[in-house]
């Protein structure tokens, strides 16, 4: 692993992309330029990207470079590739900077790579900010519903860190707003019966919306699952019929309160009503027992407030939504995020929104801490 000694930073961006591998120089100027626009820089800079090609990388790398001249790279990795060809060359990268004047020395180590899945594996870089141990996670989660697969990746990110130090995992963790009892499925039908329109509706107006729009969400709602007297972040009874008027608003709710990482597909609060819920998905209760003790694990991670419309899937020209691939229906999701957990209290979340940056259909994510000395 790779341990990065800085002299009191205090602050830190974390962005995340889901880049995809083609105009890298457009949306690589893009991205600087949405950077530089904020008159206060951080002295730490975290860039991850998936889906991103290994010469769009090192492309990447060079613009970046050149545009944050008074940085210093102080890591730069990118998962590791098993073939030749197009689709394996796919990578996740991630690039820190840390301001010059911010830097103290300098001691690499290898960081932890995994090389078994192409985009959908993940990159581990220690750093160390004011004597803290701060892991950062660059990952692309399993697509689809192969709960065996996501449960090993994940406990192997988790199995490479301390749960005494803070920890931040950013990337797609391809997590769709699950809307419909459906949760995951890819081929979603817009069409509503007599008893049913909403759904539709909401969706037909999804598509009608600027890409910089931001929506305004009470304080204590979240979007990832938090101890038992809430609901992912949400207090229980909170979101009553009728107390929003605008069936919009509640729709938008309705998608944050329930769209969380996939293994909590139903929201179960206890290990019998999991296992029940979980019966429907695997008849293997090793893995069951798995995934709940993965759950038991995140529930140390939090995740900033959410007041940003879902950033995929978007038109790649024009950035607005474009809720259907192969003329097959997708659910507006939060894929991009970034969760921490922070034990040592190091981190203050100060911002937490989307870049209206065209030219994929991910839109990317900032995340900002302060950093505080502990």
């Amino acid at each position: 692993m790779s341990f990065v000694h800085f002299a009191l930073p205090n602050t830190m961006d974390v962005y995340t992309w889901n880049m995809g591998y083609d105009n890298i120089a457009k949306k690589g100027a893009d991205l600087v330029s949405a950077v530089k626009a904020n008159p206060n820089v951080s002295d730490v800079l975290v860039f991850g990207f998936q889906e991103i090609s290994v010469m769009g990388f090192h492309s990447m790398a060079v613009r970046l470079k050149a545009a944050f001249a008074e940085y210093t790279v102080v890591a730069s990795e990118k998962t590791c590739t098993l073939s030749s060809g197009f689709k394996s060359s796919f990578v996740i990268a991630t690039i820190i900077f840390v301001r010059s004047s911010k830097v103290m020395h300098t001691r690499a180590l290898p960081p932890y790579k995994d090389c078994k899945s192409i985009t959908k594996g993940f990159v581990c870089i220690p750093i160390v900010i004011n004597n803290k141990v701060v892991n950062i996670i660059n990952t692309h989660l399993p697509f689809n519903n192969d709960l065996q697969y996501f449960v090993k990746l994940f406990a192997k990110m988790l199995g490479v860190v301390s749960t005494e130090e803070t920890t931040i995992i950013l990337g797609d963790l391809n997590s769709r707003s699950l809307i419909l009892d459906e949760c995951y499925k890819k081929n979603v039908q817009y069409q509503c019966d007599m008893n049913d329109c909403n759904l539709a509706t909401q969706i037909k107006k999804l598509h009608t919306l600027p890409i910089d729009q931001t929506i305004k969400l009470p304080s204590t709602v979240r979007s990832i699952h938090l101890p038992d007297t809430k609901v992912c972040g949400i207090q229980k009874n909170t979101l009553q019929p009728g107390v929003q008027n605008d069936v919009f608003e509640r729709f938008l709710k309705s998608m944050i309160q329930k769209d969380f990482l996939k293994l909590f597909l139903k929201r179960e609060n206890t290990v019998a009503t999991a296992q029940s819920q979980f019966m429907h998905i695997t008849n293997d209760m090793e893995l069951t027992k798995s995934l709940l003790e993965l759950k038991r694990k995140l529930k140390c991670y939090c995740e900033s407030k959410i007041d940003f419309f879902p950033t995929y899937k978007r038109d790649v020209a024009s950035g607005v939504f474009s809720l259907s691939k192969k003329e097959k229906g997708r659910l507006p999701g939060y894929a991009d995020r970034v969760i921490y957990s922070d034990p040592s209290k190091m981190l203050q979340s100060n911002t937490y929104m989307s870049l209206a940056i065209q030219g994929n259909d991910h839109l990317p994510v900032l995340q900002r801490f302060k950093i505080k000395n502990v």
